[in-house]
């Protein structure tokens, strides 16, 4: 198969792609738009691959056999040897840790098949997708997260040359069909991340644009001459600071979306500009940016698997910046080796047949291991008959498949977007069981609608109306200075505020994950800035006609969740698990309840803490009875209460104070 001229500058393009993300995920508040490494990533990789298709179908020596195996000899050697790796130190240290817990997984160990599996698979975007956002801190959690990108890429490849060998015959069609298909996937990418982000990012319809955009660049200069000077420094040059600039004002809270033209038209400007242009000549040319996009597949692969070794096994606050930084040195170190010793012998030997072969069945094999120890599990060697009870308790509440004995789904909470606002009214969340007595308006996020497990059934018995208007994600407030246009919950939140005017209830109490609600990430200024905007909301709902408000709140929080941090400092270590404890505790959660019961609040405005309730000198409480399955206090690392958990807090603190008001 005939290859294209080696340009040295598009591996120092490579370079800037790669150090992108990793520093995203090594130093996310220094490289806080690294994420658009990908996306550069993407454009060089469809115009590669496409200039390779088009040289070959020019010379009628395209061939499916060769390409494929060119590409499986290129990416199958560094993954089977990262995925291998992985899954010898999950065995080792994931199998007998237990929960990363949240809907949707089990334990880390398993979790760690079944992701495995799906790289061997290349589903692995369809994966985390169902599973997760990318930006959401659960992704955490995930050792394998990054091969979504991979993914996508070899979906793409599955198709592209498919239909570039099927139109090579109508070539003067080719550029318009190549033209129509970006813009209709780059159309789908806009409209879906307002309705559904997750899609926006892991669909490969909505990605397919960013390596179609490679592809025509390649169409289009291909049998070209060399630009003018100065046209082709103007390009590079002007590039270049787009992909600079990108790395410093793109939004992930909004992305992909429009913010993706910044480094994906930079990317084409300096892949166009030529060799000859001065900024690709001295500067992405230079020796180090070269090598480092020699080694920036391998880079890829290896460093979040890596860093996600070091944040789960560091201290609750997280690993050290010294310690990243080391991690990164040894990072560039194996990358390094697996280059030379694995990748490149292996993509230039010329035994193809025999080589291709190998490398199908050894990742068939990994596959089936990943997929084998996800289906039938694993329950650790060696362990206390006390170890396996409660590895089974904290297995099934890890297992928790959805909503709906949580949070009351399908009743007054709206758990995702797919969903509309009048599903309040047609639940009858505003209707009054007692016309003539008092009524608590509860308004929140998931929060809320896990706290109304309790206030439920205990303001029903003491024959009180309770209003419900729960939603994920969307804090009880304005909802106009959040990073992003959140339409939904602007939605929700005015539906709130107009019937808090109409009903007038005695309460509003407000709950929420503050934490999250008050963070840099989702709400510009942070703290700081939220606190007189939550203020502001609480005189809005005062002149509205509500008499009292109460604001829950923050629930104490674990780095990696109460089920995980319990298995870890006492099951693991066959130890009986305490009532309280500050094992793991996550200490922004204390310090942010300190900030908001020291605020000053409008007159009839009550403030609950969740943390002088559930804590005290000897620690935060872990279990609101004897029974760990349905007895501990929060399920997941979000905090979000268990019903058992939900009615002792309401029956022991809350209800009382609701009742004190009215």
């Amino acid at each position: 198969m005939i290859t294209l001229k080696y340009r040295p500058e598009i591996d120092g393009l490579r370079a800037i792609a790669v150090l992108s993300v990793v520093g995203f995920h090594f130093f996310p508040e220094l490289f806080n738009s690294g994420f658009i490494g990908v996306d550069i990533f993407f454009v060089i990789s469809g115009f590669l691959i496409t200039g390779i298709i088009l040289k070959n179908l020019e010379a009628k020596k395209f061939s499916y056999s060769e390409f494929y195996s060119r590409r499986i000899k290129r990416i199958f050697p560094a993954l089977i040897l990262v995925l291998l790796t992985s899954y010898f130190f999950g065995w080792h240290y994931l199998s007998n840790l237990a929960l990363e817990s949240d809907v949707n997984l089990g334990l880390p160990f398993e979790d760690l098949g079944k992701h495995i599996s799906a790289g061997v698979l290349f589903v692995s975007n369809f994966l985390l997708w169902a599973e997760t956002g990318y930006f959401d801190q659960i992704a955490d959690s995930k050792p394998l997260l990054h091969l979504w990108s991979l993914a996508i890429e070899e979906q793409f490849y599955l198709i592209w040359p498919v239909l570039l060998n099927t139109l090579w015959k109508y070539k003067s069609r080719i550029f318009v069909f190549m033209s129509v298909i970006t813009t209709i996937s780059f159309a789908l990418s806009i409209l879906t991340l307002r309705s559904d982000p997750a899609v926006a990012f892991y669909s490969p319809l909505t990605r397919f644009w960013e390596l179609l955009v490679g592809g025509i660049l390649a169409y289009r200069m291909r049998n070209k001459s060399s630009l003018c000077s100065n046209l082709a420094n103007g390009l590079a040059t002007g590039g270049l600071l787009l992909v600079v600039a990108s790395l410093f004002v793109v939004e992930k809270s909004n992305f992909p979306g429009w913010w993706v033209l910044l480094p994906i038209l930079g990317s084409l400007m300096v892949i166009a500009a030529g060799s000859a242009a001065w900024i690709n000549r001295n500067i992405l040319n230079n020796r180090v940016l070269v090598r480092l996009g020699l080694i920036s597949y391998p880079l890829y692969l290896w460093h979040w698997p890596m860093l996600f070794g070091l944040s789960r096994f560091s201290a609750s606050s997280g690993p050290q910046a010294s310690a990243k930084l080391a991690l990164f040195i040894i990072c560039l170190a194996v990358s390094e080796l697996t280059y030379r010793f694995v990748e490149k012998p292996i993509r230039l030997s010329k035994n193809s047949k025999p080589t291709v072969f190998r490398l199908c069945t050894v990742m068939a094999i990994v596959g089936g291991l990943g997929y084998a120890t996800y289906f039938f599990g694993f329950e650790g060697f060696h362990i206390s008959e006390y170890q396996r009870a409660k590895i089974k308790e904290l297995k099934k509440i890890s297992r928790l498949k959805g909503a709906a004995d949580i949070y009351g789904y399908h009743s007054c909470f709206i758990y995702d977007q797919t969903q509309t606002p009048d599903m309040f009214v047609k639940n009858h969340c505003f209707d009054l069981l007692y016309p003539d007595n008092p009524k608590v308006f509860v308004w929140g996020d998931s929060h809320s609608a896990a706290l109304a497990l309790g206030l439920k059934p205990y303001l029903k018995s003491k024959k009180i109306n309770l209003i419900q208007i729960s939603s994920g994600w969307c804090e009880p407030t304005f909802n106009m200075q959040e990073k992003g246009t959140n339409i939904f919950c602007d939605q929700i939140n005015s539906l709130a505020f107009d019937k808090i005017g109409k009903i007038k209830p005695e309460i509003v109490l407000m709950d929420s994950y503050w934490t999250r609600a008050m963070s840099s990430e989702y709400f510009y200024g942070g703290e700081e800035a939220y606190f007189p905007f939550l203020l502001k909301t609480l005189e809005r709902i005062k002149s509205l006609g509500a008499k009292k408000i109460v604001v829950v709140g923050q629930i104490p929080l674990w780095k990696h969740g109460l089920p995980t941090m319990i298995y870890e400092n006492f099951v693991a270590k066959n130890k009986s698990i305490p009532e309280r404890t500050y094992f793991g505790i996550q200490n922004q959660s204390l310090e942010l309840d300190i900030r908001m019961r020291s605020l000053k609040y409008p007159k009839d405005v009550s403030y609950i803490s969740l943390k002088e309730f559930l804590c005290d000198h000897s620690g935060c409480r872990t279990m609101v009875g004897p029974h760990l399955e349905t007895d501990i206090l929060v399920w997941d690392r979000h905090g979000h209460l268990t019903g058992s958990s939900a009615k002792y807090i309401t029956e022991k603190l809350v209800g009382p104070a609701l009742l004190d008001l009215l």
